[in-house]
């Protein structure tokens, strides 16, 4: 059976610590699933060609709202601290889908309009003739 210890947080809250636990586990990867009432967070240990499993959460949506705002909080610390993150973060930015379609309708539009202009113009002078 493990062992507990009994420890605070930073708001003075007694809790209990399983010293397995306490020793800690390297993660660099996340797998992050976001369902209706919950979210599941994912911490694996990436290495060549495998990642293991280290541990698997589950929180509400309010709380992943509270884990967002206090890592964002810890960054901007850091970069206070250090200047600088030694990788800089990325993110992917997407454009909306809506402006997708309005493209695609656009170009279907044009494609319309341009087709019509043709058909409305008047005949050729040898179609005339004819």
């Amino acid at each position: 059976m493990n062992d507990l210890t009994q420890s605070k947080n930073d708001q003075g809250i007694p809790f209990l610590v399983d010293e397995s636990l306490a020793r800690g586990r390297y993660v660099n990867g996340v797998r992050i699933e976001v369902l209706k009432e919950e979210f599941v967070l994912d911490m694996v240990a990436q290495t060549s060609g495998e990642a293991i499993l280290v541990g698997r959460f589950y929180m509400s949506p309010s709380h992943a709202v509270r884990l967002h705002d206090l890592l964002g909080r810890q960054i901007e610390k850091h970069h206070s601290k250090y200047i600088a993150l030694e990788e800089p973060v990325t993110t992917v930015k997407k454009k909306p889908v809506a402006n997708k379609i309005s493209s695609k309708k656009s170009k279907a539009t044009k494609k319309k309009n341009s087709a019509s202009k043709k058909s409305s113009r008047r005949p050729s002078m040898k179609a005339r003739k004819k």
